[in-house]
C-alpha cells in the first residue's frame, strides 16, 4: 500500500473526547431492552475498540471497569503513543494499545481469541472499502458467539442536505497547498463566502447552513477527522446491515 494512511487524514491528531455509548454497562442494556442475553457480568470478559483516536474512552472505560480486558488499535502513532503514556500514568493493568492497521491488527501479539464486544465510533464512515472489508473480517473471526458489536455511523437520510457541502470543503482543501490546516481554513472561508453571497444551495437547505455555522466554533483537529478523510460515506442502515 503506497500510502500508509490508506486515504485517512495524518499528521493533525484527533480531539480527546469521551463517547459515553461505548461504554459496556450501556451497551449491556440496550441488549437486554430488546431481550438478548448479554453475558457482561463477571470476570473474563474481554472489549476490543476499533480506530480509538487518542484512547481517551478506552481509558477511562478500562479504569471504571477493571474487571473488564480492553485492547484498542489505531494506525497513527503519535494517537497510540498518548493513550499508552495516559494507561502507564493511570497505572491500567487492563489496557492494551496496539499501533496497527485495519489489515494487520488481526496478526498483533498479545490479543485474545475471542471478545465479548467490539465497538467502533464513527470510523466505519470514514475509511475506504478496503478497510472496511478489513473490520468485518476482524468482527467475523474474533466475536465470540453471542457477543455484542457496536458500530456508529453516518447515515442517510440524515446527512443527505450536508453531503454537498461536505464535498464542497475537502474538494476545495484537496486543491490546495500547504499544511492541512491551512486548507480547512480556507475551504471554511470559500463556504461563508458562498453563502454570505446567497447561493441558492444554502438558502434552499437551512440544515446545512446551520451546519456550516456550527462548524465555526468547531477546531481544525476535529472538521480534519469529521469532514475531511478521502473516504466518507453515510449509510443507509439497510446497506451497512448488508455489509
Amino acid at each position: 500500500m503506497t500510502d500508509w494512511t490508506s486515504g485517512y487524514v495524518a499528521g493533525i491528531d484527533y480531539t480527546h473526547d469521551f463517547h459515553s455509548q461505548l461504554t459496556p454497562a450501556l451497551l449491556g442494556f440496550g441488549a437486554m431492552s430488546q431481550g438478548h442475553r448479554h453475558g457482561l457480568e463477571g470476570n473474563g470478559i474481554t472489549y476490543c475498540e476499533l480506530g480509538c483516536g487518542q484512547g481517551f474512552s478506552a481509558n477511562l472505560l478500562a479504569a471504571a471497569n477493571p474487571h473488564i480486558d480492553f485492547h484498542a488499535m489505531d494506525f497513527s502513532p503519535s494517537h497510540i503513543a498518548g493513550a499508552r503514556e495516559l494507561a502507564q500514568e493511570a497505572t491500567l493493568e487492563n489496557m492494551h494499545f496496539h499501533e496497527r492497521s485495519f489489515g494487520d491488527f488481526g496478526t498483533a501479539p498479545g490479543l485474545p481469541e475471542t471478545f465479548d464486544i467490539i465497538a467502533l465510533h464513527g470510523v466505519f464512515s470514514w475509511v475506504s472499502e478496503e478497510n472496511r472489508q478489513y473490520i468485518t473480517r476482524f468482527i467475523s473471526q474474533r466475536l465470540r458467539p453471542g457477543g455484542l458489536v457496536y458500530v456508529s455511523y453516518n447515515t442517510q437520510p440524515g446527512w443527505a442536505a450536508a453531503m454537498p457541502l461536505r464535498r464542497l470543503l475537502a474538494s476545495r482543501a484537496e486543491q490546495g497547498s500547504g499544511p492541512l490546516t491551512d486548507r480547512i481554513g480556507d475551504a471554511m472561508a470559500f463556504a461563508h463566502q458562498l453563502g454570505a453571497t446567497g447561493a441558492a444551495y444554502f438558502g434552499k437547505n437551512p440544515a446545512a447552513a446551520k451546519r456550516l455555522d456550527h462548524m465555526k466554533s468547531m477546531p481544525a483537529n476535529y472538521l480534519a477527522h469529521e469532514y475531511f478523510n478521502k473516504d466518507w460515506t453515510p449509510f443507509y442502515f439497510e446497506d451497512l446491515a448488508g455489509e
